[in-house]
């Protein structure tokens, strides 16, 4: 069976049981170590750790145990342009909506006067009127969405709440 060393160095070693009680060299630092026997592990009376934690104000607490406090970052500010990014696809959608609705009232007025049918007049204004309605929605719902999750991931890696 082998016999572990560890060295100044921080480098471990093995010997083999022979070799007890002579000399031998790190091969990392190069020093001279005394194999000796290593000592037996005291027998401690333990109590199972239950997961019950127990309030004692008396029994002093260790610094070197503490956890490492949370360092310290600074958050940088909210890049600027996601309020202009989320302003514009508001904007965009709104005014798709809004282009819809008056191309429909536009297309009834004029389907009262058009001589070649009131069907033709709404149908090709409804659906162009809702295909550039579409298309704005379209466009804007990606950027609405980028600029979510940027600030997701922004909350994430801050632990912003």
């Amino acid at each position: 069976m082998a016999i572990e060393i560890t060295c100044t160095c921080g480098r471990i070693l093995n010997a083999p049981d022979s070799a007890i009680g002579k000399k031998g060299r790190c091969k990392g630092c190069g020093k001279v170590i005394d194999i000796v026997t290593p000592p037996e592990p005291e027998k401690q009376n333990r109590v199972p750790d239950l997961g019950i934690q127990m309030e004692d104000e008396d029994v002093p607490v260790d610094p070197r145990l503490a956890p490492p406090p949370p360092p310290s970052v600074k958050i940088p500010p909210e890049p600027f342009y996601y309020g202009f990014l989320v302003f514009y696809a508001y904007t965009c959608i709104t005014l798709g909506i809004v282009q819809f609705v008056v191309f429909l009232g536009l297309a009834v007025v004029a389907a009262q006067y058009a001589d070649y049918g009131q069907s033709v007049v709404l149908g090709s204004t409804v659906l162009w009127s809702l295909g550039v309605m579409l298309g704005v929605v379209l466009v804007s719902c990606p950027v609405l969405l980028a600029v979510d999750a940027a600030r997701n991931v922004r909350a994430m890696r801050y632990g912003i709440k």
